[in-house]
């Protein structure tokens, strides 16, 4: 199963699952790299136990977006999550699972049951990408963290498949189709768009491929942004 999670991405294609998202247009910006101008959009900010929380503070702490990661497309009870995440101590683990269950990112799946009935399985209740408005106005500071948390935890996951293919013998990036590299072109916007919906077109169909014999569960990222000509 192709893993996809889409923290922001202003192509509605290119997100988990079919949230209606608003097709954001070009704004101007009242001041270099500013903060919120007045105050943030209203759907930026969640409430959590009568507090306010912004959406992208939400999802862009390390560990709730591992969580995130280790959700997407698949159900997990505590355990499995504890064993895929082992590196996050249990209390850590339970408390911010928690609070993306209050957010309502997180639920329990109703459809897997247990050996132990006492012992739930969690899946995502609804897509984690960050709309436009839940991120137009972020400072440059918050854009910078927003990546390097995203960042962080790609590094984490790209280590934790070496360590485990380190230990079942020497490492074959070939075998297991591992690789990392950049291409750069030319497009205008409505060229991009085209491109990026052929890529879609072909990640939803491989993500509604289930797991099965022979079948390994695979990461695809992307990050993409315009440079300087």
């Amino acid at each position: 199963m192709i893993s996809l999670v889409w923290l922001y991405s202003k192509i509605p294609q290119l997100s988990l699952g079919n949230l209606d998202s608003p097709n954001p247009t070009k704004q101007g910006r009242t001041a270099k790299h500013s903060p919120w101008v007045t105050r943030p959009p209203k759907e930026a900010i969640l409430i959590i136990d009568n507090m306010s929380t912004p959406a992208h503070t939400l999802l862009l702490h390390p560990i709730r977006l591992r969580l995130i990661q280790a959700l997407t497309a698949r159900s997990l009870s505590a355990a499995q999550l504890q064993d895929a995440l082992q590196d996050i101590p249990q209390s850590s683990l339970y408390r911010h699972l928690s609070i993306l269950r209050k957010a309502g990112y997180v639920q329990v799946d109703p459809e897997i049951q247990n050996a132990d009935p006492r012992e739930k399985s969690y899946r995502l209740a609804k897509p984690t990408r960050l709309r436009h408005g839940q991120v137009q106005g972020l400072s440059l500071a918050e854009h910078k963290r927003m990546f390097t948390t995203w960042g962080a935890t790609l590094m984490q996951r790209f280590t934790d498949y070496l360590s485990d293919a380190a230990a079942q013998g020497p490492i074959d990036l070939e075998a297991d189709r591992v690789g990392y590299t950049e291409r750069v072109f030319y497009a205008d916007e409505a060229e991009f768009d085209a491109i990026a919906a052929q890529i879609e077109g072909v990640m939803a169909s491989a993500a509604e491929r289930p797991a099965g014999p022979g079948r390994r569960r695979r990461r695809l990222c992307t990050v993409t942004f315009p440079e300087k000509s």
